[in-house]
């Protein structure tokens, strides 16, 4: 369940940062550039009240990369924040979770007017299905390879779990597959250490 996941990469991310040397932790499920290959574009998102109409005069509807980042995540990878605010606590719970998305969707989906406010809906075999509100835009960055430009990313809030919602919950629509921590530091701590740890908790 989304609660049982976040609650162990919850515990690794804490005693990681807890190791000797290392500054911060987050998480994400993909990391810029380490697309093996096409960007996975694998969310349909429409801009409920955005400016564009599609062909039918439905709101503009594109596929995206969906991407879980926790509240660290922008910071420890550097990717500035252009407009708004990074993840903080409670935007998972809200009736529309607040989500962050890259430059590249902003503008597609809102033009050049500012999205914050505003609400996206993902869509699944043509129906609308959960909307959320968009409270920060994140620099752009690239999933394969930086010649072929910027990807547009819908990043989900990855909460600790107090924050989140009950463990049987799923609020997302994505299940990832996999996890990736960010480390950063002075003194980065061994691969037999990151392991170590991730067999203490399981």
């Amino acid at each position: 369940s989304y609660g049982e996941m976040a609650r162990f990469h919850t515990r690794v991310m804490d005693r990681l940062a807890a190791l000797p040397g290392v500054a911060s932790v987050a998480g994400t499920t993909h990391l810029p550039l380490a697309s093996r290959g096409a960007p996975e574009l694998d969310l349909m998102l429409r801009a409920v009240d955005g400016p564009f109409r599609d062909g039918r005069g439905e709101p503009l509807t594109i596929p995206v990369q969906s991407n879980m980042a926790t509240p660290g995540y922008f910071a420890a990878m550097r990717i500035p924040i252009l407009d708004g605010r990074a993840f903080e606590s409670g935007d998972l719970r809200r009736t529309e979770p607040g989500v962050v998305i890259s430059a590249t969707l902003a503008r597609t989906l809102f033009g050049g007017a500012s999205p914050l406010g505003r609400r996206v809906q993902h869509i699944r075999d043509r129906r609308a299905e959960r909307r959320f509100e968009i409270v920060g835009v994140a620099g752009d960055v690239q999933a394969r390879a930086i010649e072929e430009g910027a990807t547009p990313i819908f990043y989900f809030p990855q909460m600790r779990d107090p924050e989140g919602l009950p463990p049987d919950s799923l609020p997302i629509p994505l299940r990832p597959r996999a996890f990736t921590y960010v480390i950063r530091g002075q003194q980065l701590p061994s691969v037999a250490a990151v392991r170590a740890v991730v067999r203490e908790i399981d």
